[in-house]
């Protein structure tokens, strides 16, 4: 190859593409004129990708062994050289499923624990993928299985993706199949599938043994995932069928499922021994989270194995669909979560400052101050309206709407206010608002009709446009 004819741009080029389809003679060349008098060496530490990428990660990622050999034996280049994402080479070899380039770099010295940015190991790219044979060699060479990233250990990530076969390889390794997963996203980007799950899934939060952390047990994962094949599996390992998640509900995998509406995993789980009326910390069993979310099937399967519940007026199927989704119903729900929220939020600030991690603490403290001040506010604020006292309960009710802006209830106390202060527009506006939040609710959208109604006439004798709360 002629140097002097050839750009700087146009060598690098020539170089990376010589890395991915194995030409040695050229990348050598490459190489060579790339060289800036430090030395062969050097260079290939030294010429990088975009990524950050050395040829050595780029012709693992290609599977190509010869080039793999070369790099490490003749230009001595570090086996375990990181990139931009502080991957390594047998991270690209993995990843590309190239097994006996992985096998060669293993050989040579590769870390089958490195991990890179999102503190993967090698292990736990293969599991996601589901590759069996690359799961076995790198743990007949040591790998642990047990190492957890910040999307779980090798298992929940086998498991996330619907991996039987890489499950059961796990297990056989000694995988630990009650090791709790740490995540810092949502349960939906962890697992990675579409499956439609409870929103109630956002209350998971917390490890006892690890702070600040989620919690999901593999188990757990498996209903997440609605993954009856992995499900079986770990029940098979020994996995208990009544483990919680930690956190502020503590659901059992019974009422996971019950709330899903899977009732071939409801079905497995009562077989091997799931605890029908296990309650969890939002006070409901897998039966009343089935008819809550109307699986009528799943209520049919539950309702024999239940106990019947002391609250239901009647304990018939009907009169517990009817009861659960009574305004009573969803009022002591909502109390119940919101206690259960505070408390959560004040343990992880406790956490948080037992750990000198003064800026988490007031993160967390603050989550639970707001909280706790907005429930007051608005139940004084209904106290005000009842005596009938406009001023107050509108004072109440715009602390409300500061601390929680997305509050429709808070809107509507607004409402309530402007209405004993015979301020109709400003009533008709407050529910707007809140009608806007929930559309399609039906007793707001009446309110914001005699509102408006009564804004026509306005403003009578007595009232005033003046906002109260300016003067």
């Amino acid at each position: 190859m002629d140097g002097a004819g050839t750009s700087g741009c146009d060598k690098t080029s020539l170089f990376w593409e010589a890395a991915y389809e194995g030409n040695l003679r050229l990348l050598t060349q490459c190489a060579e004129d790339l060289d800036i008098g430090e030395g062969l060496e050097a260079t290939f530490e030294r010429v990088r990708d975009g990524r950050g990428r050395t040829a050595l990660h780029v012709a693992a990622a290609a599977g190509k062994t010869q080039i793999c050999k070369y790099l490490t034996e003749t230009t001595i280049l570090d086996v375990n050289v990181i990139d931009g994402k502080y991957r390594s080479p047998l991270h690209y070899a993995v990843l590309n499923r190239h097994i006996t380039t992985a096998e060669y770099l293993l050989s040579a010295g590769a870390c089958n624990s490195q991990c890179d940015k999102w503190t993967y190991t090698p292990v736990h790219y293969a599991a996601e993928e589901g590759d069996v044979p690359m799961l076995v060699l790198l743990m007949s060479g040591g790998a642990s299985v047990n190492i957890v990233s910040d999307y779980g250990t090798p298992l929940h990530r086998a498991i996330a993706y619907r991996h039987k076969d890489a499950v059961q390889v796990l297990l056989d390794h000694e995988a630990d199949e009650f090791l709790g997963l740490c995540v810092s996203l949502s349960i939906l980007e962890v697992l990675n599938c579409s499956t439609k799950v409870n929103p109630r899934l956002r209350l998971f939060l917390g490890k006892p043994d690890l702070a600040g952390c989620e919690f999901f047990t593999p188990l757990l994962s498996s209903i997440f995932a609605n993954s009856f094949d992995c499900l079986d599996v770990l029940l098979e390992a020994g996995a208990d069928p009544n483990i919680r998640g930690g956190g502020m509900n503590c659901m059992t995998p019974l009422g996971q499922a019950a709330a899903d509406g899977a009732t071939r995993i409801v079905d497995c789980l009562l077989s091997c021994g799931a605890d029908p009326n296990a309650v969890d910390d939002s006070g409901l069993t897998p039966l009343e989270w089935a008819a809550l979310n109307r699986h009528d099937e799943t209520v049919n399967i539950l309702f024999p194995a239940t106990t019947q519940i002391p609250y239901f007026p009647e304990w018939t199927i009907s009169e517990i669909m009817k009861h659960i989704h009574s305004e009573e119903a969803r009022a002591h729900r909502d109390s119940h979560e919101m206690i259960n929220s505070f408390r959560e939020f004040a343990r992880r600030g406790d956490m948080a400052f037992g750990e000198k991690d003064y800026q988490r603490g007031i993160c967390w403290y603050s989550k639970a101050i707001t909280l706790a001040t907005t429930r007051l506010a608005m139940k004084r604020s209904t106290c005000w309206a009842h005596l009938n006292d406009g001023l107050p309960a509108l004072y109440d009710a715009r602390l409300c709407i500061g601390l929680r802006p997305d509050s429709s209830k808070a809107h509507c106390m607004e409402g309530a206010a402007w209405k004993i202060l015979k301020n109709y527009p400003m009533a008709a506006a407050a529910y707007a608002k809140a009608l806007k939040l929930l559309p399609y609710n039906e007793e707001i959208k009446k309110l914001y009709q005699e509102a408006s109604e009564l804004a026509k006439d306005w403003p009578a004798s007595g009232s005033s446009s003046k906002d109260p709360m300016e003067s």
